[in-house]
């Protein structure tokens, strides 16, 4: 994987994050299609889905076969509050 494309990764998945965080996709709500958000971003397909894998493996999302990805509910926003994925530290 390039450099580039490693950032392009780590920007989709912080923006991302950034949106859960700020409530703009509330828990439970379905995230766009990969294809719409690699349309949206100029990125390939695959870029997208490595984005969403750094979401999924950090439990801010979660993909359901057949119906797409939705964002999860938390108990509490402690961890979304603290910043730590957007500083990037999770996505290392």
């Amino acid at each position: 994987m390039s450099k580039n494309s490693k950032i392009l990764y780590q920007k989709i998945a912080n923006d991302l994050a950034n949106d859960i965080s700020r409530g703009m996709y509330k828990p439970g709500s379905p995230l766009l299609k990969q294809s719409e958000y690699a349309l949206s971003y100029g990125v390939s397909c695959g870029t997208v889905k490595k984005a969403f894998a750094v979401l999924e493996q950090n439990g801010l999302i979660r993909p359901v076969k057949g119906h797409g990805t939705y964002v999860n509910a938390f108990e509490n926003n402690a961890e979304l509050d603290s910043g730590s994925l957007l500083r990037g530290d999770l996505l290392a």
